[in-house]
């Protein structure tokens, strides 16, 4: 499994290609604004502060960009870190790892110039000096073929960095688990039968969770409903024992089921669902 992919990398540089157009959009047409009104006036002040803010976007833009690169590259290494279900430990990339990888990108990149090429030929092809419809379409198809280009070059950028972090991360050990929900929260959906995110008096009441002395005690800012938020702060003495007894009952459930139930359940939980069964077992009860 790879993060090098022409799909992969033609998505994640449109992401890119979109999130730069729009930036030097703001700035270009701010800053268009004011420098028209500072050529008129020189002393007019909004004109300057046009200018200054389409600076200060254009700045933003270029680190948050950066940033954006680096946030891209480590999600699509993680996510296919995850999906592969192998790892082993501490090993570095090695030759045929080192040239396979390059391979790909420049398969890839050789790849987007034979489409940008075609577009740029078929566009060229419809340029005319008198037909201003076909001058239309040629110029589109000719913008199309620079926006493969460019926005598998940006991709191919980010998929780079990208194809490290899931080598790394595959190769380093690490585990990929779903957040599970807390014992409290599951009792309060629960407990909450008309959904609307508080608790009163009656939705409570033949509950053996919350009894009537004990409303007053979790309800601390006295409005006669209890929040989420005021049910969890609560310290409830069996809290420690819910979770011994769900967990002790959740591993005996696992054991009983199928490689393909236990598969089933892995994907549900965002977890690896690659494997033996003892293997599925160990990440579903960790």
């Amino acid at each position: 499994m790879t993060t090098v992919t022409f799909s992969r990398v033609f998505q994640t540089g449109m992401s890119f290609l979109g999130v730069s157009l729009a930036i030097l959009g703001i700035s270009g047409l701010l800053g268009s604004i004011g420098f028209s009104m500072f050529e008129d006036d020189p002393s007019d002040a909004i004109g300057i502060i046009l200018l200054l803010i389409s600076v200060l976007v254009l700045a933003s833009g270029f680190i948050g960009l950066i940033q954006k690169l680096v946030s891209d590259a480590f999600l699509e290494g993680f996510k296919v870190a995850r999906d592969s279900g192998k790892s082993s430990s501490g090993t570095r990339m090695g030759v045929v790892q080192t040239l396979g990888s390059g391979l790909q990108v420049i398969g890839i990149v050789f790849l987007s110039a034979i489409i940008s090429g075609i577009l740029f030929y078929v566009g060229d092809g419809m340029l005319s000096d008198h037909d201003g419809f076909s001058n239309a379409i040629g110029s589109l198809i000719i913008a199309s073929g620079c926006a493969v280009f460019l926005a598998v070059l940006l991709g191919m950028l980010t998929m780079i960095l990208a194809e490290g972090v899931f080598f790394g991360a595959k190769n380093s050990g690490v585990s990929f688990k779903a957040r599970k929900k807390s014992p409290k929260s599951q009792t309060f959906k629960e407990l909450d039968s008309d959904g609307d995110g508080s608790l009163s008096k009656e939705e409570v009441a033949e509950s053996s969770v919350i009894t009537e002395e004990s409303f007053e005690e979790i309800d601390s800012d006295g409005d006669g409903s209890i929040s989420e938020e005021e049910f969890d702060d609560f310290d409830f003495d069996f809290d420690d024992e819910e979770d011994i007894d769900s967990n002790e009952e959740s591993e005996e459930a696992h054991e009983g089921m199928k490689k393909s139930e236990l598969v089933e359940l892995c994907k549900e939980r965002g977890l690896s669902h690659n494997g033996t069964k003892a293997e599925l077992l160990s990440r579903l009860n960790e």
